[in-house]
């Protein structure tokens, strides 16, 4: 074949396949045109108008079979030109008929991410609503529907329609997709442990919180609100410093919610002999958990040999507002290591105890700019007697701490609070 019938054959492929595409475009919008979707009593809507659920994202919606009558939980179903709703495949939802009463406001949310109210359904009886459920589960859309199904359980029976939930034979085979090649299977059965998990799901959890798929990771995590004891926590601790740091601070906030059984193992692994890496994962675990006892261990390695854990105690002493965490930082104000001595005073500005003047008024001739910076902008923070402190640094003889002087009282107090923002 020469050259041009080459380049010939290549244009016509790459047009034709435009065309398909475009074709496959226009047919996917009709499609989607033919479904509409009622809201409420008589409130029409399209499917790409869905909101983003409160629930990572999926769609849920409360819709009637027809504009007067029953309700849905999960997506809509097509309806016929009757308007009354039929369940077909993808579309498969669960029906409640006359179980209940639209009268009342309730949130409809779905995937688009837009916030609006919508009629909203009564309180249910569990046992009749898992009969409903129970007929036309569908497990492409199973969380969103039992999302929407526990919003019609009466706050006082949530724990008994769980229970309920977790010995259905459908749920257990769903829940089995923790182990599929899948990651977004695995992803759903993580979300639906969320929900049910309990002791006997123990395997599973730690296999999701294993996960090689950071979504999977962060979504076993949260299992551990439904259910966590020592071993489940401490695999969490222990892989943080495996984790992205998207990951890592998700997890972080899962444990500072279980922190009555996250603070003792804590404890057990903030020694000056943990590697620094795995010793700085948990020092912000610390920061976050804002326990006097993790603090006054964290602050026991404001002299460690690194360099790094010394940067993260200062970073996290400075979130304990104690007189102990104030002595630590003054000390640390005069580290061999820039970085620490930055953060120290940085630290030391944000705790607002005036004590720290005078070394803040040493440290802004300190030869680093950063040290200079933070210090200039603590004694701005501290106020009269650090205000006065940077207006006596102006006419001091080493020209970087008084120009760093001139620089920082030039400033509006919004600019140094922004400047100085714990982020």
């Amino acid at each position: 074949m020469t050259y041009p019938v080459v380049w010939i054959v290549i244009v016509a492929s790459q047009i034709a396949l435009a065309g398909l595409t475009l074709v496959l475009a226009v047919l996917r919008r009709d499609r989607q045109a033919q479904r509409p979707v009622t809201v409420g009593r008589g409130e029409a809507t399209n499917p790409s108008t869905w909101q983003a659920s409160a629930f990572e994202g999926w769609p849920t919606t409360a819709t009637g079979g027809t504009t007067e009558g029953a309700t849905t939980i999960g997506r809509v179903p097509p309806t016929n030109a009757g308007g009354s709703s039929r369940v077909t495949g993808e579309f498969a939802a669960v029906s409640l008929g006359g179980l209940v009463d639209t009268q009342g406001p309730i949130r409809s949310v779905g995937a688009r991410g837009e916030g609006r109210r919508v009629t909203p359904t009564a309180l249910i009886d569990p046992e009749a609503l898992l009969t409903a459920l129970r007929a036309v589960v569908t497990r492409d859309i199973m969380y969103e529907q039992i999302v929407s199904a526990l919003d019609r359980v009466p706050l006082d029976q949530r724990v008994l329609f769980v229970k309920m939930l977790r010995n259905e034979s459908w749920m257990h085979r769903a829940l089995e997709e923790s182990t599929s090649r899948f990651w977004w299977r695995r992803l759903a059965a993580a979300r639906l442990l969320a929900i049910v998990g309990d002791a006997r799901d123990r395997t599973d959890m730690r296999r999701l919180i294993g996960d090689t798929h950071p979504a999977v990771q962060s979504v076993g995590t949260t299992c551990l609100l439904r259910y966590a004891d020592n071993d489940l926590i401490s695999q969490v601790l222990d892989g943080l410093t495996t984790r992205t740091p998207a990951v890592q601070a998700y997890q972080v906030n899962v444990l500072r919610q279980r922190d009555a059984l996250v603070v003792p193992l804590l404890l057990k692994r903030i020694r000056a002999d943990a590697p620094p890496a795995k010793l700085n994962a948990y020092i912000d675990v610390a920061r976050a958990l804002d326990s006097r006892d993790c603090f006054e261990r964290v602050a026991s390695l404001s002299i460690h040999q690194n360099a790094e854990v010394r940067i993260a105690v200062a970073r996290a002493l400075r979130n304990s507002r104690s007189e102990m965490s104030v002595i630590k930082l003054l000390s640390m104000l005069r580290d061999t290591d820039w970085r620490v001595r930055a953060q120290a005073a940085r630290g030391l500005g944000l705790m607002h105890d005036e004590r720290a003047v005078k070394e803040l008024s040493r440290a802004i001739t300190d030869p680093a700019w950063w040290v200079r910076f933070r210090a200039g902008l603590s004694l701005a923070m501290l106020g009269e007697a650090g205000r006065a402190a940077l207006e006596d640094a102006r006419t001091l003889p080493d020209r970087f701490g008084s120009d760093m002087a001139i620089f920082v009282s030039g400033l509006s107090d919004a600019s140094i609070a922004e400047l100085a923002a714990d982020v």
